[in-house]
């Protein structure tokens, strides 16, 4: 990198990561379902095994400029070179239940049958950034930016065949271009942030519930974009107290989307796990009670809208609010503290994950309300 107090500076570099990853995983469950080999009980219970090996190798190289048009007015341009490459090894082995053998001819879900895949592939991006800066005070800031990002493809985790197992989902990229303000207001006890952005994204990776083989499974959407206004607010009235709020409201759907599972049109359907709003407020208060101790406690509830778990827009999480409490005492200089805390203070009953199936739904829910106490030291 050049020096960073000149008009004209410039930093570049290079990147490596190398990704061992191994995973075995076995799916026992004893018969317990009525009915023999092919019946409901075949395909839901049994014993299978998944070995797998995942070697991932990503090579980039990135560098930026940037230039003070005028002491107010800079100019950044920058970009990144990514190469992804990636091998994958997985067995899948079915055990059978039962003395005759036949007791699990289908085997346990996802498994259709038992496969060996050995397969590899490369992918490779350049994603560009450019963005203007102007400060038009002191602490004051608005930009302009453009952007380029790359989300490198895979294969699915625990595929129920060999096609499946040996077929990659694609890399997804997206533009995102943005507007925005930085303020720091009345002495700096006020600032106050707001960015307007568009992304559109290409091949967006999302993930869908096979429920023929009862398992997920990664695949790529034609097209989807997102539309939105994000907010960030802090006051500090006093020296003791200080005030937040940020939120945010979201346009997102999915463009042109078939589902490649079962061929249905979802285009136009608002994208997965994304309410259209959200928003957190609250409150921090740190007073000294002595030189080097101080009386602290922290008030936060945030919520967010209603969302869809999956891209059909059917099973949804209506909206919901949750309120976090501490207190405590800390050191002046932050050395350390001890709190106590309350989650979930309204007990709110919410889920954060949900497998739809044969018209059911198998949930797994939030922590409910929670006490504690935390001591934390900083060394």
């Amino acid at each position: 990198a050049s020096e960073q107090d000149q008009r004209f500076r410039w930093l570049a570099g290079l990147y490596y990561l190398d990704d061992y990853t191994r995973r075995q995983s076995r799916n026992f469950a004893t018969s317990f379902l009525p009915g023999g080999a092919g019946s409901t009980r075949d395909i839901l219970d049994g014993d299978n095994e998944f070995f797998q090996v995942g070697v991932s190798k990503n090579y980039a190289a990135f560098g930026e400029v940037a230039y003070d048009i005028t002491d107010d007015l800079t100019v950044t341009a920058g970009g990144r070179y990514t190469i992804d490459k990636k091998t994958w090894d997985v067995q899948a082995v079915e055990y059978s239940l039962g003395p005759d053998g036949m007791d699990n001819i289908l085997s346990t879900a996802p498994l259709l049958g038992p496969y060996e895949v050995s397969t590899d592939n490369k992918w490779s991006e350049f994603t560009p950034k450019v963005t203007v800066d102007w400060s038009f005070g002191d602490g004051k800031i608005a930009y302009l930016s453009a952007a380029k990002g790359f989300k490198g493809g895979g294969w699915q985790g625990a595929a129920g065949d060999r096609i499946g197992a040996e077929t990659a989902y694609q890399p997804e990229t997206a533009w995102t271009y943005e507007a925005g303000l930085k303020t720091d207001l009345f002495d700096n006890r006020v600032r106050f942030n707001l960015a307007a952005f568009y992304t559109d994204f290409k091949d967006l990776q999302v993930e869908l519930l096979d429920d023929v083989n009862l398992t997920l499974v990664v695949a790529n959407a034609a097209d989807a974009t997102i539309k939105g206004v994000e907010a960030e607010f802090q006051a500090k009235p006093h020296d003791y107290v200080t005030f937040f709020a940020s939120g945010s409201y979201l346009d997102a759907e999915y463009k042109n989307y078939i589902d490649p599972l079962r061929g249905i049109d979802y285009s136009g359907n608002q994208i997965q796990r994304t309410p259209e709003y959200q928003f957190n407020v609250g409150a921090n208060f740190e007073m000294p009670v002595t030189a080097s101790l101080n009386l602290v406690g922290n008030a936060d509830y945030g919520y967010q809208a209603k969302m869809f778990y999956g891209p059909d827009n059917t099973n949804l999480e209506p909206g919901y609010g949750l309120l976090d409490l501490r207190a405590g005492i800390a050191a002046a200089d932050g050395s350390w503290s001890l709190q106590f805390y309350g989650r979930n203070m309204t007990d709110k009953l919410y889920r954060v994950s949900i497998i739809p199936f044969a018209g059911d739904e198998f949930s797994a829910f939030g922590t409910p309300r929670t006490y504690g106490v935390k001591f934390a030291s900083s060394f």
